[in-house]
């Protein structure tokens, strides 16, 4: 009984880490439309590929990517 309560706070842990990755990346994106700190979204979204593990799924990923090279060009 102890190792599903263990599963549901793997699985908890892991939806919040998606989350705050999600967040990252929007607030990254808002800064890249905003137009005034293109070292933050690059910084945030390197913070979600390099720190996300296993979370960082393809779709997460190449969003990330996308905003980086946005912002890398804006630079």
């Amino acid at each position: 009984m102890g190792e599903g309560r263990g599963s549901f706070l793997t699985f908890e842990k892991l939806f919040l880490q998606l989350l705050e990755c999600n967040e990252l990346l929007q607030e990254a994106k808002g800064a890249l439309e905003e137009g005034k700190n293109y070292t933050y979204a690059i910084e945030a979204v390197g913070e979600v590929i390099d720190a996300g593990g296993p979370v960082v799924g393809a779709a997460l990923r190449h969003d990330c990517l996308c905003v980086r090279a946005a912002a890398l060009l804006k630079v």
